[in-house]
């Protein structure tokens, strides 16, 4: 999880977590009606500073697959925290699913999140589980029975304090009656906003002769929005010229989707027509993709070409640079992957028609496109032609099927497959079941299933 809290927020998360901890047999849900005002900030804070020894944390937005199951998801991640930790039993508990399963994969969502409540309720101290960004889950009867697992976990043990932290859905009142709610709105978060502003201001002396206008801007505009109010800051602080900040301080819409839109019509209205084709290629891929993708994955699935073996030439010199410089600030680059910044900036780009007040420019994107664009990515990598040679076909053998049998020396003949390989093997055939009708799209199917390529995957 992302630990790096905005300024000024540590003051009121402390309060925050003093009324949680308070509350030690409950399962806790603080309720975050307003998109954007720091839930995973939260997050981070609280599993930092949990008052329990063992803390187990999850979150759906740094998680990785949409393919596979929330409960999946969330029972694989805490039980591989669980055997790290070296809870007192725990690997004795998983024993018979570790000999039956080589994978989770392989194991049944629902079997697997038995074994997650089982396996935690007979924890004999005091832990935390905090579970974050339920409501990006997109399926509503996986999301029902992960909330009717937690809630099974809080009832049967004393020692386990859940923590779920997310916007506001009726579901969850609904599965969990018993639960403590901590409603996190605009009153709330406005004392926090304003100490954020302050810090801001104090780092960058140039924004001082506007400090009186832009809490003005902030009191009638954020609506509890940090990110609207760090997005607000950013936009200012780009301003070459005193003329110009007082000008985007005044223009900076009310709203994240009007933010969003003010972004990248500006951008793009000082982009080339190839840069503009980049971004969009550039969000369709963080939309589509079934994990996050490092930026070298990304630099390499934006230079493939159809039938053309990948080239040098097309991958961008400084990827990180050229993809920031176009795509900021929705998009931000960590510990080397790439990542929209916010999940309602997947939410936006995926909109139609576009919300109130936002332009209709080209970086609408559906869903259905996103995907055709990635499998063709994963269709253009896998039919590379160093992927084809008889060396290649034989290591995967070795390495997945035989892997006792696997030379044991530090050079290989075979070319080096990269990660963007890897994924495009695991999830090309999901991308292309994903996408519309395309006549072109099943043509580069046909032609892939019957090259000698189709037999890694």
């Amino acid at each position: 999880m992302d630990a790096r809290a905005p300024c000024g927020s540590a003051e009121y998360q402390v309060s925050l977590f003093s009324v949680l901890s308070s509350h030690s047999h409950l399962a806790h849900e603080p309720l975050i009606p307003n998109t954007g005002c720091g839930k995973t900030v939260i997050a981070s804070y609280l599993d930092q500073n949990a008052p329990t020894r063992l803390v187990f944390s999850h979150s759906y937005a740094l998680s990785g697959s949409q393919e596979h199951p929330a409960k999946l998801s969330l029972a694989a991640s805490v039980l591989g925290q669980v055997l790290e930790a070296e809870v007192q039993g725990a690997a004795a508990s998983l024993q018979p699913l570790t000999e039956q399963f080589t994978s989770c994969l392989r194991c049944h969502p629902s079997r697997l999140l038995d074994q997650l409540v089982s396996t935690l309720a007979a924890i004999p101290e005091d832990f935390t589980l905090l579970v974050d960004g339920l409501d990006e889950c997109r399926d509503a009867k996986d999301l029902h029975a992960t909330l009717q697992h937690l809630a099974e976990l809080s009832a049967a043990s004393r020692n386990a304090r859940v923590v779920l932290v997310s916007r506001y859905k009726e579901d969850f009142r609904a599965l969990l009656h018993d639960a403590f709610h901590l409603p996190i709105d605009q009153r709330v978060v406005a004392s926090d906003i304003t100490r954020f502003i302050h810090k801001e201001i104090d780092r960058n002396p140039k924004l001082v002769p506007l400090r009186h206008d832009i809490f003005n801007k902030v009191e009638t505009e954020a609506q509890g929005m940090f990110l609207w109010a760090r997005m607000m800051i950013d936009y200012i602080k780009t301003a070459g010229t005193p003329r110009r900040q007082r000008e985007r301080l005044k223009a900076f819409p009310i709203g994240l989707s009007a933010a969003y839109g003010r972004y990248l019509t500006e951008k793009g209205a000082e982009l080339e027509e190839h840069q503009l084709r980049l971004r969009r290629n550039i969000f369709s891929l963080l939309i589509a993709a079934e994990r996050p993708l490092s930026i070298d994955e990304v630099a390499t699935a934006v230079a493939l070409r159809p039938a053309e073996e990948l080239s040098t030439d097309d991958i961008l010199l400084q990827p990180e640079k050229d993809i920031m410089e176009i795509c900021w600030p929705l998009v931000q680059a960590q510990d080397g992957q790439l990542r929209l910044i916010h999940a309602s900036v997947r939410e936006f780009l995926l909109s139609n028609p576009p919300a109130a007040g936002v332009p209709k420019t080209s970086f609408r994107i559906t869903l259905g496109d996103a995907h055709k664009y990635m499998a063709r990515v994963c269709l253009n990598q896998l039919s590379q032609p160093r992927f084809a040679s008889v060396e290649n076909i034989a290591s995967l053998l070795l390495t997945n099927v035989c892997p006792e049998l696997q030379p044991n020396t530090s050079t290989s003949p075979i070319a080096p497959r990269s990660t963007l390989y890897e994924y495009a093997c695991l999830h090309w055939h999901h991308h292309v079941s994903s996408s519309p009708v395309d006549i072109s799209l099943a043509d580069q199917v046909n032609h892939f299933l019957h090259s000698s390529t189709s037999f890694i995957s």
